[in-house]
């Protein structure tokens, strides 16, 4: 009966250990935000906008949380397929689709270190005793061919005994003579129990390493549409104004060509030729800035879709209008801003991960 009550003891204390988790158990940082969100633009502001000021081209609202798809509000064809293009074909998101997928595998092997270790052996080896030239050497394959001679003393007692007993003899020495095939076969298996946590501390610090990948490759999606969606409007922007300034030359010169009629008939005088002469020369020498802006952006855009510079030209060189602005832009509450920041959720992974090392190096 004690026996029973120590092993019972030994079970429950063993069973306790292997349940016991060391090391600090990770909480998330909570922010400080206050209870509810007061619009500034809902006060003072708005009575100014009554008043006659201007109103924003956007209204921001709180209401309800930005839409992922945030570029399709422009409605332009063009950005949207740029966008889908770049998110297709960016090395950058492969890598970190291929890190996720790492860390997943990750977390597989430290999930295993808590299952039996089994293993198992097999092996074959075919062998040659050498039992036959040991029986040479003896005389005894003589003495076996002599049992079946006439003259055998085996004869006396029956006829053919002597040949008889010689093939059972000679059976007998092949039988031993053969090669022999031999057979192992191996196997066990071991049970590492989780004392202290240490498999369990294992698993959370591999699941937060996932985390961190995944939101590594949100932040760098997130970073990417809007490098996307900016090159593409500064491109129509410094198109918009070339195109501007082309037709503010395009009237100077004509107001120029109308001050030297005049000047000719004796209307004018030579001076405002020469100032409208010159004011048109500063508005051409705006162009070749617009022309470089215009250029840049072209081969910023071919980099961001994964292709040479250059590539986009023929498809965008032509002028086109600014996408629309939307009316209204849905931002969410700012007190949400940080937690849908994704370098933020990926530094809050990394700190889970080290965390829970904490728990593995302590365990």
């Amino acid at each position: 009966m004690r026996v029973r009550l120590h092993t019972a003891a030994g079970a429950f204390a063993l069973a306790m250990l292997a349940a016991c988790t060391v090391g600090p158990n990770f909480r998330p940082p909570q922010a400080d935000v206050p209870a509810g969100w007061h619009d500034m633009q809902r006060g003072g502001k708005a009575n100014a906008n009554a008043a006659g000021q201007r109103a924003p081209v956007s209204t921001p609202a709180v209401e309800s949380d930005p839409d992922p798809h945030w570029w399709h509000s422009f409605g332009d064809p063009t950005l949207d397929a740029l966008i889908d293009r770049a998110l297709a074909d960016n090395p950058d998101l492969h890598e970190a689709v291929v890190r996720i997928a790492q860390a997943r595998e990750q977390v597989q092997q430290s999930a295993s270190q808590g299952l039996p270790n089994v293993r198992a052996s097999a092996s074959y080896k075919r062998e040659q005793l050498g039992l036959k030239g040991f029986f040479q050497s003896q005389g005894v394959y003589d003495q076996v061919d002599r049992l079946g001679a006439p003259d055998s003393p085996l004869n006396r007692f029956a006829p053919g005994a002597g040949a008889i007993a010689q093939r059972g003899a000679t059976n007998t020495l092949n039988q031993l003579t053969e090669p022999l095939n031999l057979w192992q076969a191996g196997f066990d298996a071991s049970w590492e129990l989780d004392l202290f946590g240490r498999v369990r501390r294992s698993v959370e610090a591999a699941n937060a390493q996932t985390g961190v990948a995944i939101e590594s490759q949100h932040d760098a999606q997130v970073s990417l549409e809007a490098e996307v969606a900016q090159t593409y409007l500064q491109l129509r922007g410094a198109q918009a104004l070339r195109s501007i300034a082309q037709a503010l030359i395009d009237e100077q010169r004509e107001v120029a060509d109308l001050e030297r009629d005049s000047a000719r008939h004796g209307l004018d005088t030579q001076l405002n030729v020469e100032r409208a002469d010159a004011l048109r020369t500063q508005t051409e020498a705006l162009l070749p800035q617009y022309d470089q802006q215009v250029v840049q952006a072209l081969n910023g855009l071919a980099v961001l879709v994964g292709d040479a510079p250059g590539a986009l030209d023929a498809q965008l060189d032509a002028p086109a209008a600014l996408p629309q602005t939307p009316p209204v832009v849905p931002v969410g509450l700012p007190s949400t801003l940080a937690r849908r920041r994704p370098d933020i959720r990926r530094a809050e992974a990394e700190l889970h991960a080290a965390t829970a090392g904490v728990g593995v190096a302590v365990a």
